[in-house]
């Protein structure tokens, strides 16, 4: 099968922070960074209420449930504008390139401008279908990014992603309703 196309910067986000939100590390420290703080603001607000001092107890209370409620969406959005300026320092030489991939079950081949790379089926590590995207995750840890609306018939893609999983025992996995949060 041979696509040709052009990924955006968009699109180069969108894959960065689908990898990010499958970071263990990731989840972790934003979970870390969703309770501590309201922990730090309740407890706070609870000690000032035994010294006497109910109107700052509860200011430090209602702080403390307000930022567990709203830092998430903060944060979020905090982490994909530093993104989005990571990729706009490091990766704006290759925004809006032609692309053309030939995929076969046994390799693929990325053609990018003057460049050409060859990767073997099996390498691929694992296969992901998101909104928009099919991402092709190699061992390296680089991605091949295919956004679906320039695909004429997806279910031929379907067909030798299927074949390639099928050979390969490849994961593939589909996360219909991801979106970055």
């Amino acid at each position: 099968m041979r696509l040709t196309y052009r990924l955006s910067e968009q699109d180069f986000l969108n894959c960065h922070l689908f990898f990010t939100s499958r970071s263990e590390a990731t989840r972790k420290a934003r979970k870390r960074n969703r309770l501590l703080m309201p922990g730090i603001y309740i407890v706070l607000g609870l000690a000032t209420l035994f010294i006497g001092d109910p109107i700052l107890s509860g200011l430090l209370i209602v702080a403390g449930v307000l930022w567990y409620f709203f830092f998430p969406g903060y944060e979020g959005k905090r982490i994909a504008t530093r993104m989005q300026k990571h990729l706009q320092e490091n990766l704006r030489s290759q925004f809006d390139q032609e692309t053309n991939l030939d995929i076969t079950k046994e390799m693929i081949i990325d053609k990018v401008n003057t460049l050409e790379s060859r990767i073997p089926a099996s390498e691929i590590k694992e296969i992901y279908k998101v909104p928009g995207y099919y991402y092709f995750l190699t061992k390296t840890g680089t991605a091949i990014i295919i956004p679906r609306n320039i695909l004429e018939d997806e279910s031929t893609l379907n067909g030798v992603i299927q074949e390639m999983c099928d050979d390969l025992k490849l994961p593939y996995r589909e996360f219909a309703e991801w979106k970055w949060k």
